[in-house]
């Protein structure tokens, strides 16, 4: 995922290629950047821990403030569907899967800085190389709304000269609505997940799943069930 404040104070994209949705799928976890620094307590494949360190701009500042009063601190921000009585993902991990969720043994540390540099035009790059790309939002997710990530899209979509394809429609999965998709040039596309807030594999990971597979098998996602 990456977050920019050059739209909307603080809307971002979040990216799915090949490799980064097969890193977030297997781990959920946010990869640092090469000036970040990442402690290593025992070897584990799972990310628990980030830590910021600096300060935003104070456009972004302002921003994170409204979003702290309208959500009050009983509420997961990175997750609005999880119980309120339970104050992470992590928690709620716990309680479902007590067996698969392990202690917290990595810090990854992140400069907050680096959460505002604009990252669609490396977008625009990988489409541009002939990498497909699709940008994905949860429809719940209060950290980065998909009515952001849609324009971002789409603005790239007429910088590049790409047609629409697929006309936004809604996806299925199994017998339940999936989310909505449009698709530009056959190459560069984007897709919500009904249901899903930011970490998307973790509160609808069906969904997430097979708009994963889809886009691996460079299958367009189902419009029928």
């Amino acid at each position: 995922m990456w977050v920019s404040c050059a739209h909307a104070a603080c809307n971002a994209a979040r990216i799915s290629s090949a490799t980064g949705a097969e890193r977030e799928l297997r781990a959920a976890c946010q990869p640092a950047r090469s000036n970040s620094r990442a402690r290593l307590a025992h070897p584990t494949p799972a990310c628990r821990t980030k830590r910021f360190r600096g300060s935003v701009s104070p456009i972004c500042s302002r921003v994170m403030s409204l979003v702290s009063r309208e959500t009050s601190r009983f509420v997961d921000k990175y997750d609005v569907t999880l119980d309120v009585c339970i104050s992470s993902v992590l928690s709620q991990s716990k309680v479902l899967t007590p067996k698969q969720v392990g202690e917290t043994t990595v810090d990854v540390y992140y400069e907050l800085l680096d959460l505002e540099i604009p990252t669609i035009t490396i977008v625009g790059k990988l489409v541009k190389a002939g990498i497909p790309v699709m940008v994905y939002s949860g429809d719940q997710d209060s950290v980065i709304p998909l009515t952001g990530s849609r324009k971002l899209v789409n603005g790239l979509a007429n910088e590049l000269k790409l047609g629409t394809t697929v006309p936004y429609r809604v996806w299925f999965e199994g017998q339940q609505v999936g989310g909505w998709t449009q698709v530009y040039g056959n190459i560069l596309s984007f897709a919500t997940i009904r249901g899903a807030s930011h970490e998307a594999p973790f509160s609808q990971p069906e969904r997430s799943l097979g708009l994963f597979k889809a886009f691996l098998d460079s299958r367009p996602l189902p419009e029928a069930f």
